[in-house]
């Protein structure tokens, strides 16, 4: 029988039941043949039974057609001859027609296709079952797949029905008479709880306002805060002696203008000009101090020795002082200029910024605070440029005058020998820091000011005679600078005492010049302690006012390397090095997690201040502070100091310039400092280091070293974050050229790269080449490896799975069935793959309606387990809970929890697999509404929990915000805001408020709020998580965009879409800078954004490529 007849048939039959079912038995019973039925269609023309009938022939003749076309290819394929074909065909079209025809006599059919499409496939199918017994099990999914086809053109034609209005109409109105008394009930139970609800939700609004005045009370840390008396930066100590000196210009004093009532409220721009040792530092923190003890709104000292630590500073400043959050990667002058708008709108009255040791006016340049009462300080030794600026007034300290320098010696030393003093001046040449050097030598080593003179002349400094800075220095300056760390070192009458502090002075004078925690130096041991404690006392290193810096002066520190010769200089150059790497193992010993992170940041910051400053570039060459280095970059995976770990790329470039960028250890360096920039969701840079050092890989290494094809896969990654797929399927095309000709087909890093090729295409979409080169791989791979190799086996479950993914149900239920047994033959029911292939077989069998087979399959596969490893092995209790979660899946939830409650009772520890099963115990009780049950299972989980790892441990944060979000399921938001808040205060507490885990738990508080429906208080939780995440991340880190995303979220969740419209404006620009037009936020981002705008009623735009 040809197919075209067999549809023609089927045709007819559907036809002819929506029309008996409509009412017109009479005509369908008329109708016996295709010819027949098409004359009657195309002659009847009116309302009762005319051209719609006719159309829904032609359809349907049209689809049964192409399915028994189909249907006969694959008896072809199968090796049937055509006679057998056509009886079978035959077979098939009587089967259909009996179906058909119990459709045909059920009133019920077209109403079921009505109110319920969704099953109709079932529904027909449950038809079949007579029919059925005539087929062999190999031959029903042909008659399956024939009937689901004519259910779908059923569902299709039905509205054509005329009896369609009708069915629908009663349809609807049982439905209506359901409801009815469904509204009836609910208003019962609503009337007899109305009290309770009442009392509950004042409760709750009760709860909500405590929430909301925490967050009034927290969220300063948050927000743009008023100045009021604050103080930042590390300005040196006062000395205990010192002479205080009054520059002026026009008989005004520089304190004068900037402390006199009446000048105060103006703004100001002063500069203090004067060479290296003449006291700019000490007289600009005389002023500092001065202004901090008077109440100023806020005192800043900035270090401003490069343009980079000017902006360092004052991007520093406004995170911790203003909490204004500028990005890692934007333009540090865009950073500085956000700080200084949000200063601008601050509220304030007095405000003092030192910018202290200016190199360049250039510098300055667009960097400058500016409003009313902010007055500005800078110190610089150059005198260059100064005049040229509007509104500066230059003030000039000199060298101390004789009297002072006589004056501050008799004081220190308490020796009244005038005409000593005076020698001691004149051969210091005046300068200040060379004066109060002396003096604080001379008091503790000598009996007065002649012994002093005397030795001081003795000390040959011949070598250092030079001009340091840019100034010529008396011999005696450079001498008394050099005598003080001498007689110091000398006069140390314990060896190892002095041995300690000659490392400190080393240390400091190469290490980063704004210093280094003085915990690092003091408190190792005894005898570091006191070397630190007398080189402070003696007035020859300082320390930070809050004593947590500490540094040594410039032109000491330049005196002191200058005199080292070549041994001596690599001598400290290893003393260095091996400070730091002694601190860095520290770290890495170190007793907790958090304690690692934080010293492990700290060396990166040494390191990446270091490599900012020229004088320390040698330490670089050291082959430990190298190695040290790449282990800080091979740590980039770490979430909590990725974005640290970015600030070393220029110290990378330094060893790379060393090097070579050709060297094994710097291409892998590079690898991890791509991956870093990946982490932290900055993929167009992570994809130009990705890029740049995979060429040099395969001009260095060639395209099949392993580190060459870690490279390839990292920058394939980086492609799929970024949506470039059509480039991940170059790269790997390129990658399998080169290793078809240099390796062979067969080769195993060959296959591997075939299988990341067909998995590119798999992503993209392009499912015919994937199923082509996952068939080539399978192929390749037996005949390489081998038919049972577990290889070829996972190839084959790849071929599968790409079969159910692109929809080919039928051939995907096939080769999962083909390959189950195989794996079980080669590799048993205990191996994972086995276990996958069954899970996903399962899949397969639920997407395609067999619900049957699935129970069938899971069952025969844990009676298998439970009869060869026992009925508590861990395979067969992995096969119990799939087939629980199948039942779940089902609805089945009173055999699922049959199943689950099974499960935990042979679960006989307090262990993770004992956990796992309550897990899903209480989920299945949870959907089934049982909320006491499930509230009670997840509140053991969480009490094992906290017992054994803590209350803030990643294990036990889920489990505390599961619970609190069954809780909030069962509609008790009360008790779900109560366990959220003690859980972030915990962390809190516990890890520190810019934590991750911190942030993480103060966005699922700010998710219940919202859901709760308390919008406002919900967007000032999400702007503050926002605001934290920009300053602690930046503004383009990946975190950083997914709380304004929230945010955005948040905003159009309360209506006030204007807002969000303007959030996700600037955040899809973002993230197409950051991520690349087809990364997945961004995608999201833009089609909200194009949804707002339709609520708004605003025009849509075309986004720019």
């Amino acid at each position: 029988m040809s197919t075209l007849r067999a549809a023609v048939n089927i045709s007819t039959s559907i036809v002819k039941s929506l029309v008996k079912v409509a009412g017109f038995g009479f005509v369908a019973d008329a109708i016996e043949g295709g010819q027949e039925l098409y004359q009657l269609a195309c002659s009847l023309k009116d309302e009762t039974f005319g051209s719609a009938e006719a159309q829904m022939s032609g359809a349907l003749r049209s689809t049964i057609k192409n399915e028994f076309e189909i249907i006969e290819d694959g008896l072809v394929v199968s090796g049937l001859d055509l006679k057998s074909i056509d009886l079978f065909i035959g077979s098939l079209e009587t089967a259909a027609n009996e179906t058909i025809r119990k459709l045909l006599d059920d009133e019920d059919a077209l109403c079921e296709a009505i109110t319920k499409p969704e099953t109709f496939h079932a529904y027909v199918l449950e038809k079949s079952k007579q029919v059925r017994v005539n087929f062999k099990p190999e031959e029903e999914h042909y008659l399956d797949n024939l009937l689901r086809c004519i259910a779908d053109e059923y569902l299709v034609l039905a509205p054509n029905s005329p009896r369609y209005n009708m069915a629908a109409l009663k349809a609807a109105l049982e439905q209506l008479y359901e409801i009815i008394i469904e509204v009836r009930n609910i208003k019962s139970i609503i009337a007899s709880t109305a009290e309770a609800h009442s009392k509950q939700h004042e409760q709750l609004h009760n709860d909500i306002e405590s929430l909301r005045t925490a967050h009034i009370d927290t969220s300063t840390k948050s927000c743009p805060k008023k100045l009021n008396n604050n103080v930042w930066g590390s300005r040196p100590r006062p000395l205990r002696h010192w002479i205080e000196r009054y520059p002026e210009i026009d008989g005004q004093t520089l304190q004068d203008r900037i402390l006199n009532p009446s000048t105060i409220n103006f703004p100001s721009f002063n500069v203090l000009i004067g060479h290296a040792g003449s006291g700019k530092t000490r007289l600009a923190a005389a002023i500092a101090d001065r202004c901090e003890s008077d109440g100023w709104s806020l005192v800043a000292w900035i270090n401003a020795s490069s343009y980079n630590t000017i902006t360092n500073d004052m991007i520093a400043f406004g995170e911790s002082v203003l909490n204004v959050m500028t990005g890692l990667f934007e333009d540090r002058t865009v950073r500085v200029n956000q700080v200084l708008s949000v200063l601008r709108t601050r509220s304030y009255t007095n405000c003092i910024f030192i910018f202290d040791n200016i190199q360049n006016i250039d510098d300055l340049s667009s960097l400058l605070p500016s409003g009313p009462g902010i007055h500005i300080l800078a110190t610089t030794r150059n005198r260059n440029g100064w005049r040229h600026q509007d509104n500066w007034n230059e003030y000039i300290i000199e060298d101390f005058t004789r009297n002072d320098s006589i004056k501050l010696l008799q004081d220190i030393t308490k020796d009244a020998n005038r005409e000593a003093a005076n020698n001691i001046a004149n051969y210091l040449g005046d300068l200040p820091l060379a004066i109060a050097q002396a003096g604080t030598t001379c008091a503790h080593y000598y009996q007065n000011l002649e012994d002093y003179f005397n030795d001081i002349q003795l000390h040959n400094v011949d070598r250092l005679l030079e001009a340091i800075e840019g100034t010529e220095y008396s011999t005696g300056t450079i001498t008394a600078l050099h005598f003080a760390v001498t007689t110091t070192l000398d006069r140390l009458s314990d060896v190892t005492i002095q041995i300690e502090a000659k490392k400190i002075l080393t240390i400091l004078c190469f290490l980063a010049e704004s210093g280094i925690p003085s915990k690092w130096l003091k408190f190792s041991n005894f005898h570091s302690r006191k070397a630190y404690s007398l080189l402070f006392d003696f007035s020859i290193i300082s320390e930070s006012a809050d004593g947590e810096v500490a540094f040594i002066h410039r032109l000491q520190a330049l005196a002191l390397r200058t005199h080292l010769t070549p041994n001596e200089r690599a001598i400290a150059e290893l003393t260095c090095v091996n400070f730091l790497i002694q601190h860095y193992k520290d770290s890495s010993g170190a007793d907790t997690i958090t304690t690692h992170r934080d010293r492990a940041i700290a060396i990166t910051s040494q390191l990446s201040a270091m490599s900012q400053q020229p004088h320390s570039h040698s330490l670089f060459r050291h082959d430990e502070l190298q190695s040290a280095l790449f282990e800080l970059l091979a740590f980039a995976y770490d979430r909590h100091t990725a974005h640290h770990t970015i600030t070393l790329t220029h110290a990378l470039g330094i060893i790379q310039n060393l090097l070579g960028i050709d060297n094994l250890t710097v291409l892998c360096a590079r690898n991890n400092l791509a991956e870093a920039y990946y982490d932290n969701g900055y993929i167009i840079e992570a994809i130009r280091l990705y890029s740049e050092t995979l060429d040099h890989c395969i001009q260095t290494l060639g395209a099949n070293h392993i580190e060459t094809r870690n490279t390839r896969s990292n920058l394939a990654d980086a492609y799929f974050q970024a949506g470039h797929h059509e480039r991940i399927i170059e790269l790997y095309e390129d990658a399998l050229n080169n290793d078809l000709k240099s390796l062979g087909s067969t080769h195993i890093e060959t296959l591997t790269t075939q299988q990341h090729l067909a998995d590119a295409h798999s992503r993209s979409d392009l499912i015919d080449n994937a199923l082509n080169h996952y068939r080539i791989l399978a192929d390749n791979l037996t005949q390489a490896l081998g038919p049972d190799d577990v290889d070829t086996l996972n190839a084959r479950c790849r071929l599968a799975f790409t079969y159910h993914s692109a929809g080919y149900i039928d051939d995907a239920i096939r080769h999962f069935s083909t390959l189950l047994r195989d794996c079980q033959i080669a590799l048993g029911l205990n191996h994972f793959l086995t276990h996958e292939v069954i899970n996903n077989l399962a899949h397969t069998y639920k997407v395609a309606g067999r619900n049957n087979e699935i129970i069938t399959l899971l069952t025969e596969a844990l009676d298998a387990s439970a009869q060869t490893n026992g009925p508590t092995h861990y395979f067969t209790l992995e096969l119990q809970n799939d087939l629980a979660n199948a039942y779940l899946d089902m609805s089945d939830i009173d055999s699922a929890i049959s199943e689950f409650e099974d499960i935990l009772r042979k679960r006989h520890s307090n262990n993770d697999d004992t956990q796992h099963a309550r897990y899903n115990l209480a989920e299945a009780h949870l959907r089934a509404k049982h909320y006491d049950t499930a509230i009670h299972h997840f509140q053991v989980i969480v009490d094992e929990l906290q017992h054994s790892s803590g209350i803030t441990s990643m294990r036990t944060q889920r489990a505390r915000r599961n619970l609190a979000s069954a809780y909030h399921e069962a509609g008790n938001f009360k008790e779900a805001l109560r366990h959220l808040r003690k859980l972030y205060n915990d962390c809190t507490d516990s890890l520190g408020p810019d934590h991750l885990d911190t942030l993480e738990n103060y966005q699922h508080l700010a998710n219940l709020v919202l859901d709760i429906g308390y919008f406002e208080l919900a967007i000032q939780y999400f702007d503050n998580l926002y605001r934290d995440y920009r300053r602690i991340y930046g503004s383009k880190h990946i975190n950083t965009l997914s709380s304004r995303f929230a945010l955005a979220n948040a905003y159009l969740e309360s209506n006030r879409t204007g807002e969000c419209i303007n959030h996700l404006k600037e955040l899809l620009e973002t993230c197409v800078i950051t991520l690349g037009s087809e990364h997945a936020l961004t995608v999201t981002v833009r089609e909200h954004l194009e949804t707002a705008k339709e609520e708004s009623g605003q025009e849509k735009e075309t986004p720019a490529e």
